[in-house]
């Protein structure tokens, strides 16, 4: 059973992560509980790690380098790191502390390796030796404990008192377990948009996607002071702020571009925007590492956090870690479809409305509404999610049409409840989706 070969391991992420930490002590929030000091393959990297998450567990406010460098002193594992001039090293190394989750995954995956290779080797040697009976309890112990790396399952008696909890906190607070939708007729079918829940928006180009995404944060924000994260790809910050405020005063949106509008109105409107807890990013933000650090930081802000709008995951960039075992763009949205489900809507508990553009195939079709066969071409979006919402404007293929005004939203997929088509009203001069029996939105 000898090798030569080393143990799997990634300096570089090593450094990287550590670096992250040194540089942006907020980042330690991220990967507290994910990661332990003895994931790390350099022992002296599992001493300054350790040293970074016993001051951020005593005071989260003063993690710096200074501070970490007496931790080492204090623990004797200063001399052992290379002393100062080390830690100052791996502050500078650290490409972009951002990708601190993308790091950290490639360090847990290396070391997850690391103890299958350790857990072959111990039950090789147990196989190996033929006088003792072989101990097969022994060795499926030694897969449980790699497959769960440290971590307890809650029992099921655990389990069912947590749902009884969760009951009686609906019961007393009449609140939902999300956040309810502007719209009635998707709310009456939806619910809600479900804490830890992805909920997928998708159509072809043209269809309201991004209008109603706006005009659901609009909501949001203004009328309920909720906290909505919109990371936009398609549009700029300016961009996205000139349709909300063609969406608030009812003014056409080209009419409000061109500046030919009282000004007194356009600030009015531009300043209730300013003064809400919308939070906008565009195209600097377009890996799902940064989303989650971005948002995991603004969840612990005084902003918080109640909502993630993603507009669209068709341009969402993959990182190395999924690009290195995916050789096409259909196993990375995959991949990132399974990232956004865990680690963003699961890991913040909050929900996640994923915009997607969907490819042309359905336009072949006589009837060209989407169906869920036309998501299937994108990685595992339907299986991620919890709803999907299939959006349709009849006039964009008939132009003659007398639903012009009309927008069906088509819930294909509701994890907790009944599917079927229902109908909103689309107002094209402000490019926002409206309930079908009100002509004006009332702020």
């Amino acid at each position: 059973m000898g090798s030569d070969k080393l143990p799997p391991h990634n300096i570089e992420a090593e450094q990287s992560l550590l670096g992250s930490l040194l540089v942006n002590p907020a980042n330690c929030s991220e990967v507290a509980d994910y990661i332990k000091p003895d994931d790390f393959y350099l022992s002296k990297h599992g001493d300054v790690f350790k040293a970074i998450l016993a001051l951020y567990n005593e005071d989260r406010q003063h993690t710096d380098i200074v501070a970490i460098e007496a931790k080492l002193r204090q623990n004797g594992d200063l001399q052992g790191v290379g002393g100062m001039s080390a830690l100052i090293g791996l502050a500078n190394i650290v490409p972009d502390s951002f990708n601190v989750m993308e790091y950290a995954d490639i360090v847990k995956s290396c070391a997850k390796r690391r103890r299958i290779i350790a857990a072959a080797s111990r039950m090789a040697t147990l196989a190996y030796d033929e006088s003792q009976p072989l101990p097969a309890d022994t060795i499926e112990q030694h897969m449980i404990d790699v497959l769960e790396d440290g971590q307890r399952h809650k029992d099921i008696k655990e389990q069912v008192s947590d749902y009884i909890d969760y009951l009686g906190k609906r019961l007393t607070t009449g609140k939902v377990d999300g956040v309810e939708s502007s719209i009635k007729a998707l709310n009456d079918i939806l619910g809600c948009y479900r804490n830890g829940e992805v909920t997928i928006i998708a159509g072809r180009p043209g269809h309201g996607k991004s209008s109603l995404a706006r005009t659901e944060a609009v909501d949001m924000v203004l009328k309920r002071g909720l906290s909505v994260a919109l990371f936009s790809y398609e549009m700029n910050s300016e961009q996205i702020i000139n349709s909300m405020v063609s969406a608030i005063t009812g003014i056409e949106n080209n009419i409000v571009e061109s500046g030919r509008v009282d000004p007194a109105i356009t600030n009015r409107a531009a300043g209730m925007i300013s003064e809400s807890k919308l939070s906008i990013f565009t195209d600097n933000c377009n890996t799902v590492g940064k989303i989650k650090a971005i948002c995991k930081r603004l969840q612990q802000s005084r902003k918080g956090l109640d909502v993630i709008m993603i507009d669209h995951v068709g341009l969402l960039e993959a990182t190395k870690r999924f690009g290195s075992s995916s050789n096409t763009r259909n196993l990375e949205l995959s991949e990132m479809s399974r990232y956004i489900k865990t680690n963003i809507a699961g890991g913040l508990n909050v929900p996640v409305i994923l915009l997607s553009q969907l490819s042309r195939a359905c336009e072949s079709r006589q009837d060209k509404r989407p169906m869920l066969s036309d998501l299937r071409d994108s990685g595992g979006l339907e299986q991620d999610a919890g709803a999907v919402v299939f959006l349709y404007r009849d006039v964009k293929y008939n132009p003659n049409t007398d639903l012009r005004n009309v927008i069906e939203l088509d819930i294909a997929k509701n994890r907790y409840g009944r599917t079927g088509p229902t109908r909103a009203y689309f107002h094209e001069e402000t490019s926002s989706v409206r309930n079908l029996k009100t002509s004006e939105i009332v702020l």
